[in-house]
């Protein structure tokens, strides 16, 4: 993962480390309303989309944005 997204605060931030039981990191999102983002591409298109005035949506639990 390389981002998160909030859909409700339109925000990115990045990923929540955590380990496994081995020691491992384990990239996670904050919770409940945040996304994993793990293209640059889908992260420049929902920047994009937000300050060029367009609108982000979830559609079978997939991130959609309608550009700038």
């Amino acid at each position: 993962m390389l981002k998160q997204f909030n859909l409700n605060e339109l925000r990115f931030d990045d990923p929540a480390l955590t380990t496994d039981e081995e020691g491992q990191p384990i990239a996670t999102t904050h919770g409940a309303g945040w996304y994993a983002l793990t293209d640059p591409a889908h992260i420049e298109g929902i920047s994009a989309s937000i300050t060029g005035g367009g609108e982000v949506w979830l559609e079978d639990d997939q991130l959609h944005y309608s550009g700038a």
